[in-house]
């Protein structure tokens, strides 16, 4: 047996490996937040607390927001949730998506750094790792939620799921499955590899509906999944700019146009991440183009419109000398075919050296 018949999963890996393969949960992990034990787990949105442009979620439009991973509960899907009930959709409203896959370190000192302006990340981890600096954060949406009946220790700013689950392949004999789900169950907070792990130890397997629910709304998971296997779910790796589904009334834009989005709408892209600006629009505006852009296309266009008028102006012009001349030649022919008609009639008398 290795890792790969049984990996510690993520909320959004099992709720994918689930209806696709045929995983299971095996046993869900108890931790620590705060020094209390739970089997739950939630997200913190956060800006800078000196950003006086964000007071709220509604202040979130056309700010650049990180995401920690595009398959995790607490990175992703739980902040995108949380964010959309508050009215803001990040897929049309935020002005740059900045992907960090799984680097929660380097999205949150970005914030710190004023590289991007919204982070969500797992309420344990920046607890862990930033507790001194949580002061210096603005906490949107802090709720106190309970977990099968239990308070949960700290507020998040979104729905809880289940702690990591060791998950189990379905080929993997029941004899074996049982017996490692015993020796699971068997760990408590002071054995060896329990403090190591910094759990308090193991429970039955939670259930992973939730998660797996919010990856269908976001187009993460086909929605042919109707309970048991058979679901397929969307690899973000392969183009993750087409698992953002857009919502009704909008397009996403193609691959060609967001790669030079971010550019033209002047918005860097950190080192190490994936950036999306815009990938939904109108449906009747395909891309919007910058202010310099638009007034350099004017510009030609106008020049465009004086040259071709001018032309014409010129055009008329010479036509009108061009007539007044064929109109002083037709005036001189017929003045010589009179003199002719006269000299003729006096039978050629009186013509000296010229006639005409």
């Amino acid at each position: 047996m290795t890792s790969t018949h049984f990996p510690d999963s993520l909320s959004g890996r099992l709720a994918c490996l689930e209806p696709e393969y045929g995983w299971t949960a095996l046993a869900t992990q108890r931790a620590y937040v705060t020094g209390v034990e739970t089997g739950a787990q939630g997200s913190t949105i956060f800006s800078l607390r000196i950003n006086q442009y964000i007071k709220n979620i509604t202040d979130f439009k056309n700010k650049r927001i990180g995401i920690g991973f595009v398959l995790s509960g607490n990175a992703y899907t739980l902040g995108y949730q949380a964010i959309l009930n508050q009215g803001v959709n990040i897929f049309t409203d935020a002005a740059q998506l900045v992907f960090y896959d799984v680097d929660f370190e380097s999205e949150f000192q970005d914030i710190l750094r004023g590289k991007i302006d919204v982070g969500m990340l797992p309420t344990s981890w920046m607890l862990s790792n930033h507790a001194a600096e949580m002061d210096l954060l603005l906490v949107h949406n802090p709720i106190q939620q309970a977990w099968e009946g239990e308070p949960f220790p700290v507020t998040v700013s979104t729905a809880l799921v289940p702690q990591y689950s060791l998950s189990v392949a379905p080929f993997v004999p029941l004899q074996i499955k049982e017996a490692v789900a015993d020796a699971l169950m068997r760990l408590n907070r002071t054995h060896p590899a329990a403090v190591k792990m910094g759990i308090s130890g193991f429970t039955v397997p939670a259930t992973y509906a939730q998660a797996r629910s919010q990856l269908q709304q976001m187009g993460l998971l086909a929605t042919n999944y109707a309970g048991g296997n058979g679901g397929t779910c969307v690899n973000p790796f392969d183009d993750l700019l087409a698992t953002m589904k857009c919502p009704e009334g909008y397009v996403r834009q193609t691959k060609e146009i967001q790669s030079q989005q971010c550019f033209r709408d002047g918005h860097a892209c950190p080192d190490g991440t994936l950036c999306y600006c815009k990938p939904c629009v109108p449906d009747h505006q395909i891309t919007v183009f910058p202010a310099k852009t638009v007034l350099a296309l004017c510009v030609t266009s106008l020049t465009l419109a004086l040259t071709f008028s001018a032309g014409w102006v010129l055009c008329l012009e010479v036509g009108a000398v061009a007539e007044e001349m064929a109109g002083e030649a037709r005036r001189r022919a017929s003045f010589a075919q009179q003199k002719l008609a006269a000299l003729e009639r006096r039978g050629g008398r009186g013509c000296g050296r010229v006639c005409l």
